[in-house]
């Protein structure tokens, strides 16, 4: 910033804060773009000496002014009349106020319906002072109540405020410390005769333009014009701000729960994390996010993704998406169903649809919905796959069994279709040598034997996974028990028992070189894995290549050698071996949390798997909001 720009901005900035406006108040007032202002007061931009001019014409105070006439500058005519400043001495009268204006006491208004419920003491009493050193800068307005027509307000039938509260309130203040006649009619008021819609609106909009307002109290603002008809494109020229802005606002406003919004307002979360979190509709996991927010730091864009964890994307749906009332996260190919429970709902009415058309071909034995967390019993049907059934004359697809349901784990619907076993007389049910019908005493007897088996597979599941949830939780207990285990799993190829069935396929892990060398080193033992040939030492093995798995007693060794070592040793180990198959994975770009513990671990992060500038939603130019908090576009 040079020398002539630093004296500039130091004169606009007394005018600026002497008159009380916001610099968006101060940019709609002149004329110019506020983001340049701002621009020019932090010294990175600069603006033309045309718009300096217009920016001195709109700003009373005339230090600006008189600065650039002194540089032989011409000040263009303001683009509105500005109200000359009535010195706040008590007691001070004008018996001539200015064209349009009337001068009225404190005591001969009164507060309006103002959407402000906040007013800070501190900011109205450095109002006051300014009040009482340079008067009011800016004019009143109010509306007669309930007075005849032309008649002048009084103490009894007061004026009712619809923008300049802040004033007046700063008023009281000096009123209370003596320093200004209530009864002297020394305000200047442009009385307006409003409905209350009117009022309203002007009320609104006045306070949104100049005062730099909380951002859930500006959202009840933006909220209160569209009640009273405003679409978003009005309140953004009204305001001076981009139309996004708006929307973004109105959404917080409409979306946030109790305890998100209470964290925005309390300053525990910031705007671009409160925009993340009311990307789920589910007041729930709002609070799980603002937790996360809070408690861990979660940036916003982290909020994003842990908004749409486990999340069913939009895809997966067998039906049409307008049947679905709720809302989405995301957008594009990664928008996920915010609602699981109602997609659920929704994809299980498609399933029996489907289970319906396809009874209703007539090629099967039976069509059976099975309910949920229920799966294809082995135990009494030979699974078939498509290819199977398509090569089934008509005559044998008689005996098929289909099974339609939606799948657990991927949600899809899934098409199964079975072979009824042979009868057996251990299931209690015998063939008729004669070939005759088992009547409905044997139909009723094998839907009895199918009702208790499905019953007894229940219970078997719903013990099986409580053992797996006990068992990791007793782990999180003992942690370095668990890393025991897990060294022996990877190296003897084992699959835990206790990972879900969706993790099982292709688990294994593959052992490398790199993995032996750690573990001979460790345990000062040589190791030799069932891929591995005895005259070839590990040196002249490549790299990535895959070795098997460890030989049992090898095996039997490693348990004994880990149950005697410090459970810190163990979760290096552990932790050391994982690295040592690493040479098989690639490297992504890092987001902001992985970046931070490269960087706590002292481990440099190479510059192509860091972020572009821009990559992250929550910073400007993001697809979620394209534009600054003060409202100007990105470029």
């Amino acid at each position: 910033m040079d020398k002539q720009q630093k004296a500039r901005v130091s004169a606009m900035e007394a005018d600026r804060e002497g008159a009380g406006l916001s610099f968006r108040a101060l940019g709609a007032a002149a004329g110019v773009s506020d983001s340049r202002i701002r621009e020019a007061v932090k010294g990175v931009g600069n603006m033309t000496d045309e718009n300096w001019g217009k920016v001195a014409a709109a700003l009373p105070g005339g230090k600006l002014e008189a600065l650039l006439q002194k540089a032989g500058l011409e000040i263009p005519a303001p683009a509105a009349p500005r109200t000359a400043p009535v010195p706040a001495e008590a007691g001070m009268r004008r018996d001539a106020p200015p064209s349009g204006l009337t001068l009225l006491a404190w005591n001969e208004l009164e507060p309006g319906d103002n959407y402000r419920k906040s007013f800070p003491q501190e900011e109205l009493q450095q109002l006051a002072e300014s009040i009482a050193e340079k008067g009011l800068l800016q004019n009143i307005v109010a509306r007669p109540v309930n007075a005849e027509e032309g008649a002048r307000p009084s103490v009894l039938r007061p004026a009712r405020l619809v923008a300049g509260e802040r004033r007046w309130r700063a008023i009281g203040l000096l009123i209370a410390q003596g320093r200004w006649d209530p009864c002297a009619r020394n305000i200047p008021v442009r009385l307006q005769s409003l409905d209350d819609m009117q009022a309203r609106a002007l009320a609104l909009i006045e306070n949104l333009q100049r005062q730099d307002v909380p951002v859930l109290e500006e959202a009840a603002g933006f909220k209160a014009l569209t009640a009273l008809g405003w679409d978003t494109e009005k309140i953004a020229a009204a305001c001076h701000i981009a139309q996004r802005t708006v929307q973004d606002r109105l959404q917080l406003f409409d979306r946030l729960k109790p305890v998100a919004r209470k964290a925005l307002e309390d300053g525990q979360i910031t705007i671009d994390q409160a925009r993340a979190i009311v990307s789920t509709p589910i007041e729930a996991e709002q609070n799980e996010l603002v937790t996360k927010a809070v408690r861990n730091g979660y940036s916003a864009a982290s909020l994003r993704d842990a908004a749409k964890t486990g999340k069913v994307p939009a895809r997966k749906a067998a039906f049409d998406l307008k049947q679905y009332k709720g809302e989405f996260i995301g957008s594009g190919a990664e928008r996920v169903f915010a609602d699981t429970a109602a997609f659920l709902k929704l994809q299980r009415k498609a399933a029996l649809k489907k289970a319906e058309e396809i009874e209703a071909s007539g090629r099967f034995a039976c069509v059976e919905l099975l309910e949920d967390g229920q799966d294809f019993d082995h135990s009494r049907f030979r699974y078939l796959d498509e290819e199977d059934v398509a090569a089934e004359t008509d005559e044998a697809a008689q005996e098929l069994h289909v099974f339609v349901s939606v799948n657990r784990w991927h949600h899809d619907i899934e098409i199964d279709y079975g072979r009824p076993h042979k009868k057996s007389e251990e299931d209690g049910l015998v063939d008729d040598e004669d070939g005759d019908d088992a009547g409905e005493a044997q139909l009723e007897l094998e839907r009895e034997i199918a009702r208790k088996r499905r019953k007894r597979r229940e219970d078997e599941v719903a013990a099986s996974v409580k053992w797996c949830r006990d068992m990791l939780a007793a782990a999180g207990e003992r942690p370095a028990d668990y890393f025991r285990r897990e060294i022996l799993l990877a190296l003897t190829g084992v699959v835990p028992a206790w990972w879900p069935n969706h993790l099982t396929d292709g688990a294994l892990i593959e052992n490398l070189p790199a993995t032996i060398e750690i573990l001979q080193k460790a345990t000062g033992r040589g190791f030799l894995l069932d891929d591995m040939e005895e005259d070839v030492s590990l040196a002249e093995i490549p790299r990535n290549e895959p070795l098997g798995y460890m030989l049992d007693e090898d095996a039997t060794f490693l348990a004994k050698w880990l149950d005697e070592q410090p459970d810190m040793e163990v979760v290096r180990l552990h932790v050391r071996l994982e690295a040592s198959r690493s040479i098989h994975l690639f490297g992504r770009q890092c987001d902001r949390e992985t970046i931070a513990l490269s960087e706590r671990l002292g481990v440099t992060v190479p510059d192509h798997m860091r972020p572009l500038p821009g990559d992250y939603e929550d910073e400007p130019g993001d697809a979620f909001g394209d534009e600054d908090e003060d409202g100007t576009e990105a470029a």
